[in-house]
């Protein structure tokens, strides 16, 4: 089927690009014919499970370059039920097919067609340009301003093209020559981004180094009103594949290799969360893991230590300064957890059917101990914390850690996404983030068993295949946090009583399973036996507590 006939609006008669574009028929005719359509194809558009009532033009500006002219839409999305959503839509007109027609064609016009315009290479050689002017475009009251950081150099685009990252993705990234990749926010916030601000912050006001440095920003601004962030740009880094393959791979390893005889070596349930112990573990894990593997859990230990060093460094900076623990963020944190709680309860409701033979059983005991876990949760209203709360990477877990030759780099500082914007700026104990990395290594542990490429080899060779697995996250999750735990500011964050430290960690673990237990009934039903696994593991590490 050729594009044209797949696609069956047509447009107002006398149309001509780009002055017909803000006229009331073609605002109309994009509204009700054309985007509606279009985003429901998009791997961006989030509100595909929802009923889709309309969509609206917020905002048209107009951005002209040397080699043409687009817009940039403001549009919002309109449902059935719950609240409205806004997403970023750049269009522009081209002659001829386009690149990549299958994603980024709205509909034909003439002898040409109306199309996503980050697939027109014009359209990313201006807005580089842009960026290297620093330029304030105004329009109607907005402001399209183009920021320069700190890792921005003016290369030749004509020369070194630029290309979409070929990828379903909740956002859209590009890359400019092999220097730079921007990343255009979909979704937007009508606050900045968390992920522009902490860039920006460890690029420019620290000496962290483990991250694609700031190189320049996009984003709307209107006088009395809260910027909204567009895109963000940083340098392009090397990379061999993400910490999360690299995991897994160790655990398969561990299991192939000897891991019956390792299993003898080591006791069972080993107390992870015991910082006394952590020497010992760390001591254990030596004698049955590969020194390789061993330097590149001691190196993620250090380096995320560092990161949450380098944003407690700046007491200067009140959007980064540490700050205590108050009744205010207990309250907003026992409030979190019982949303958090309420929202799976009802999630498990429609969806258990749907779950394997083997999650059953533990989703009916999830089901069971709904009071206890609500109980653990309350526990943060009988602490009394002297650590410090600081801002965190938020979203924190192996698959944004890439590894390059002997080191990593920490990527995507957006947040949590199923959080709002404001949440994902609320300062956390860093502990959180490690917690986040410990539900990783277990995640990897039970991918690699349940869904991996060996999984069906595995079990069928080694019959305790699931106790490696575990006793390998454990000895894992110790080498980490003796790691983390040796290169962390203890005085900068007021990390010294161990008693809180084990508290905030089982604290937010239990969060994080509960979490990821409704992410996987929202989209990967046979995968909620990781996250139902993991709530049981920790609750009990809180029975040996």
């Amino acid at each position: 089927m050729s594009i044209a006939n797949s696609l069956s609006a047509s447009a107002p008669s006398h149309f001509s690009w780009p002055s017909s574009l803000p006229k009331p028929e073609t605002v109309a005719w994009l509204q009700e014919a054309v985007l509606p359509a279009y985003f429901k194809k998009c791997r961006w558009f989030a509100g595909k499970a929802r009923r889709l009532k309309e969509v609206r033009i917020k905002q048209s500006l107009l951005f002209d370059y040397a080699a043409g002219s687009s817009y940039i839409l403001i549009v919002d999305a309109y449902y059935r039920t719950g609240k409205l959503e806004q997403y970023l839509l750049p269009v522009t007109y081209v002659p001829g097919t386009p690149e990549s027609p299958e994603k980024s064609v709205l509909c034909p016009l003439g002898k040409g067609f109306l199309i996503d315009a980050v697939y027109a290479p014009a359209f990313r050689a201006g807005l580089f340009e842009a960026f290297g002017q620093q330029a304030h475009l105004q329009e109607s009251g907005f402001t399209l301003a183009f920021e320069k950081g700190i890792a921005f150099e003016q290369i030749d685009i004509q020369k070194l093209g630029s290309r979409v990252l070929n990828a379903d993705q909740s956002n859209t990234s590009l890359f400019f020559g092999e220097h730079f990749f921007f990343k255009f926010y979909r979704k937007l916030f009508r606050l900045t981004n968390p992920e522009l601000e902490v860039v920006r912050f460890l690029s420019e006001q620290t000496n962290f180094k483990q991250i694609p440095t700031y190189a320049a920003s996009l984003s709307l601004h209107k006088a009395g009103t809260s910027e909204i962030t567009l895109g963000i740009m940083q340098q392009k880094v090397a990379s061999q594949g993400d910490a999360w393959a690299l995991f897994q791979e160790q655990l398969t390893r561990f299991i192939e290799q000897d891991g019956l005889e390792k299993l003898q070596a080591i006791p069972q349930n080993l107390p992870y969360l015991d910082l006394a112990q952590l020497e010992a573990n760390a001591n254990l894990a030596a004698k049955v893991l590969d020194t390789q593997e061993m330097k590149w859990i001691d190196l993620l230990g250090q380096r995320t230590a560092e990161m949450h060093n380098a944003l407690a460094s700046r007491k200067d900076v009140a959007a980064f300064a540490p700050v205590a623990f108050d009744a205010d963020y207990q309250d907003w944190l026992s409030g979190h957890f019982d949303r958090l709680l309420e929202k799976r309860q009802q999630l498990l409701g429609d969806v258990q059917q749907h779950l394997s033979a083997q999650a059953q059983p533990l989703a009916r005991k999830f089901q069971e101990q709904i009071d206890l876990i609500r109980a653990h949760f309350e526990h943060i209203q009988q602490l009394a914390p002297v650590s410090k709360r600081i801002r965190i990477h938020g979203d924190y877990h192996l698959g944004q850690v890439l590894y390059h030759q002997n080191d990593y780099i920490i990527l995507d500082f957006e947040g949590e996404p199923e959080s709002s914007i404001s949440d994902r700026k609320i300062k956390h104990s860093p502990l959180k983030d490690v917690a986040g990395m410990l539900r990783s290594f277990h995640y990897a542990a039970y991918v690699a068993l349940y869904f991996g490429p060996k999984a069906a080899a595995i079990k069928q060779k080694h019959p305790k295949a699931e106790q490696l697995a575990e006793t390998w996250f454990q000895l894992v999750a110790s080498v980490y946090l003796k790691s983390y735990f040796t290169q962390i500011n203890r005085d900068a964050l007021s990390l010294h009583a161990s008693a809180e430290v084990e508290a905030l960690l089982r604290l937010h673990l239990l969060e994080k399973a509960v979490y990821e237990f409704g992410y996987e009934l929202n989209g990967r039903p046979d995968w909620a036996i990781i996250p139902l696994k993991g709530i049981q593991q920790i609750l009990g590490e809180y029975q040996n507590e």
